[in-house]
């Protein structure tokens, strides 16, 4: 390219030449950014164009659906614990023999021992029945102590919620300022109210140590025979429980539950499935003992499976079921994580 200092010494004629040569590229780049224009002009018509198609066909879709926020979703996540807790004793199956073994278990000893603070652990994978037993035996023992308390904990356990609701079943309800209370007062009030009284506690559904460690601060051994009642799917959970309260040792024992036998798991399912006036129907033993070797003696995996079945009356239809699940758990229904317990 010439500079500036070449341009003034080139000849007239040759400036001229040098004009047009410029007034032809400006005019090029005219044409060319008239045409840029242009084209970007009828993609912002058709971009325009497909927004207003969008707009027509989501208000077309609006037009014809029903207003889902005029519609409540009334589908409640019922936790299985609570509707063990209301079981009826004459619907339950396989539940005499281990209450008998865990009333063994707390009231056993000689007459000393007998008056010491005890802790049982009741062990087993989810969906076994530790809450159904430990409500069973809850029931049956319960007239025998002066203050009983049933407490849910969970995986993410809220404690003041925890110790609120101790503090109300024990004082029958004379505490109804609980939820006013501070954690220290919680505590202090519990023990205050424990200190003279024999009573009986279940903490359901305990995952973790530090649980246990906070929740025990509010026990007590008072020698009035007392007994504390835990159950959880993790054995060292459990056998942590029954070594100490507030660093001292109480008496312990650990109760690994185990599944239904295979006759009880039957029973349990036609109890669910078949009225009593309906009888059973034998052409469905084969396909109930397939189902009931994937349910693997759990009660809550059996009742949640006898939920489907009942509605169902043909051999056909049971192995429809039948394939629709795998060991411990059902694909085809969002209800059946509760198999899970």
């Amino acid at each position: 390219m010439l500079s500036w200092c070449a341009l003034i010494l080139l000849p007239p004629h040759s400036l001229i030449g040098f004009r047009r040569f410029i007034d032809k590229i400006g005019i090029i780049g005219k044409v060319n950014l008239v045409r840029k224009a242009k084209i970007r002009h009828c993609i912002a018509m058709d971009i325009e164009d497909i927004k207003t198609r969008v707009q027509e066909v989501d208000e077309r879709r609006r037009r014809y659906l029903p207003d889902v926020t005029m519609v409540p979703d009334r589908r409640l996540n019922i936790d299985p614990r609570v509707i063990a807790m209301f079981e009826e004793a004459s619907s339950l199956v396989g539940i005499d023999g281990p209450a008998k073994k865990l009333i063994n278990m707390l009231t056993q000893g000689d007459s000393i021992q007998k008056q010491k603070l005890m802790v049982v652990s009741v062990v087993g994978v989810g969906g076994l029945g530790k809450t159904t037993l430990a409500n069973s035996v809850y029931k049956k023992l319960g007239a025998q102590f002066q203050r009983q308390a049933f407490v849910p904990v969970s995986l993410k356990p809220d404690m003041k919620n925890i110790l609120c609701s101790i503090l109300r079943q024990i004082s029958r309800g004379k505490c109804k300022d609980a939820g006013e209370k501070d954690l220290s007062e919680l505590i202090q009030n519990i023990r205050d109210f424990l200190s003279d009284k024999r009573y009986l506690i279940v903490i359901d559904d305990l995952w973790d140590e530090p649980s246990w460690d906070f929740l025990n601060t509010a026990l007590i051994d008072n020698h009035h025979g007392s007994r504390v009642i835990v159950t959880t799917r993790n054995l060292d959970v459990g056998k942590i429980c029954t070594g100490t309260v507030r660093g001292a040792t109480v008496r312990g024992a650990v109760y690994e539950l185990e599944p239904l036998s295979d006759k009880d798991s039957r029973r349990l399912l036609y109890t669910r499935v078949f009225k009593k006036e309906e009888g059973i129907n034998t052409k469905l033993n084969e396909v109930a003992g397939k189902i009931l070797k994937k349910c693997g003696g759990l009660p809550l995996a059996i009742t949640t499976i006898a939920g489907l079945l009942a509605s169902r009356k043909t051999k056909e239809e049971w192995y429809a079921v039948y394939n629709s699940i795998c060991s411990g758990h059902v694909k085809t229904k969002d209800n059946m994580e509760k198999m899970r317990d």
